[in-house]
């Protein structure tokens, strides 16, 4: 059946969506001339009958002699009135999804279930494709398939072998620039004068991020550090227990208490984001794979 063409009768020019087709010529028209008699159908026989536009049956009065005169609507209306009218099945495909009743003419096959579906459920995640599932039962399988063979060659080696490589340290670049992230300071300090330093406080079991300014001498920062974080220091009395020092966490060696960070930084004893350990201790020197590292 055409689609919304032209009436085939010449002196007629309606566009019907859709078009009747003459069972005699084959020719699609209008409602208007929809039957044979109505375009004057070359193809039908002077006593051609009408038909049905619903079941294509052909329409006879109950009295043949009444035929010929008979109004084909008439004839029509009594077929229709009759309940007898059958209907050609539809060219409308129905949707494959359970519960849906839409049936459209252009349906779309899906490629996995090779169900044909309306628009709406034509995606596969809409109609609950069913080899989308399958695939997914199978990655799951091949998934537990290789953990278990990785975790059975696992099994067979050594203890050692199994431990996790050591983590690659950090550049001094980023470690400089995740310390200054969580630094903690004076605020009056200007940024270009600030010296950002990660304390190990001994004492305490901790690892401070601070910043001093860049003329603050080493005793004073030991006893700043010790005043702000509750850690006894007793520097300046006499007694028998090992001064409260500072200690350069890559060399090992004490930080005098007169020399500034500035002298520090120009002499290349510390750097920006320098690990200092701050402990007890008389000894000029600590061994720096004793340092602890707290979390």
């Amino acid at each position: 059946m055409d689609w919304g063409r032209h009436c085939s009768l010449p002196a007629c020019r309606s566009l019907d969506f859709l078009p009747f087709v003459c069972l005699a010529c084959g020719m699609p028209f209008c409602q208007s001339h929809r039957f044979p008699a109505d375009h004057g159908c070359a193809a039908s026989p002077a006593d051609s009958q009408p038909v049905c536009t619903k079941c294509r049956c052909v329409l006879a009065a109950a009295d043949p002699a009444e035929q010929p005169d008979c109004d084909p609507q008439v004839l029509l209306d009594r077929h229709l009135a009759s309940g007898a009218c059958a209907p050609a099945a539809s060219a409308k495909v129905p949707c494959s999804m359970r519960g849906c009743a839409v049936a459209e003419l252009w349906a779309v096959e899906c490629p996995g279930c090779r169900g044909r579906f309306c628009l709406q459920h034509r995606h596969k995640a809409s109609h609950g494709c069913g080899s989308d599932a399958a695939a997914a039962v199978d990655r799951q399988r091949r998934h537990d398939d290789i953990k278990r063979l990785v975790d059975a060659k696992l099994a067979g080696l050594p203890q050692a072998a199994q431990r996790p490589a050591p983590k690659k340290p950090l550049s001094p670049a980023v470690r400089l620039m995740q310390l200054k992230l969580n630094c903690k300071g004076d605020a009056a300090v200007p940024l270009d004068r600030r010296v950002f330093l990660l304390i190990v406080a001994v004492p305490k079991q901790c690892n401070l991020k601070l910043f001093f300014h860049r003329d603050t001498i080493v005793g004073r920062l030991v006893d700043a550090v010790a005043a702000s974080h509750g850690i006894r220091n007793d520097n300046n009395t006499v007694g028998d227990e090992p001064p409260l020092g500072l200690y350069c966490g890559e060399s090992g060696t004490m930080l005098p208490f007169g020399r500034s960070l500035a002298d520090l930084l120009a002499s290349g004893a510390i750097s920006q984001g320098s690990r200092l350990v701050l402990m007890r201790s008389s000894e000029p020197r600590i061994g720096v794979d004793e340092i602890p590292d707290f979390a």
